[in-house]
């Protein structure tokens, strides 16, 4: 089938779209569910008459689990509901004002490995609030999400 945008054409292009990914774009933190890992110990404590067996004790260990990535933020509209005040500085936000654009690697992060709990950059903290759009230029994909600030 035909092409309007020739091969060289095409590296070109998604050449310049990941130079203006990697330009534009901050570090963003995504925060998942905690990972609880189960240690059993045999304990040596004394037994009881007529129960020889060593009584089994099991404890949990919780890991954080967060990764960091890059991402272009995008705050929509005029944010113009829930003012946030914190010193001389007043910041606005609305429910799915913020949008994040990030590559698949983190998309993966996000859709994997348990729940997503938070995201965090420019010192506050959002909530994913629906599902992703994927952005398809030429071969090249990024994906969408939309954000809600935490209170």
């Amino acid at each position: 089938m035909a092409s309007l945008v020739p091969e060289t054409g095409k590296a070109y292009l998604t050449g310049a779209l990941k130079d203006h990914f990697d330009t534009f774009s901050e570090d963003i933190t995504i925060f998942k569910e905690p990972t609880r890992t189960m240690v059993t110990d045999t304990t040596s404590s004394p037994s009881y008459y007529g129960y020889t067996k060593r009584q089994k004790e099991q404890h949990f260990t919780s890991t954080h689990v967060s990764g960091v990535f890059k991402a272009i933020v995008t705050y929509r509209g005029d944010q113009s509901a829930d003012q946030l005040s914190e010193g001389e500085v007043n910041v606005r936000f609305s429910d799915g004002d913020v949008q994040i654009k990030v590559e698949s690697d983190a998309r993966r992060f996000i859709k994997r490995n348990g729940k997503t709990l938070k995201v965090s950059f420019d010192e506050n903290t959002f909530n994913i609030v629906g599902d992703e759009k994927v952005q398809n230029y030429l071969g090249l994909k990024f994906y969408l999400f939309p954000l809600k600030h935490v209170k």
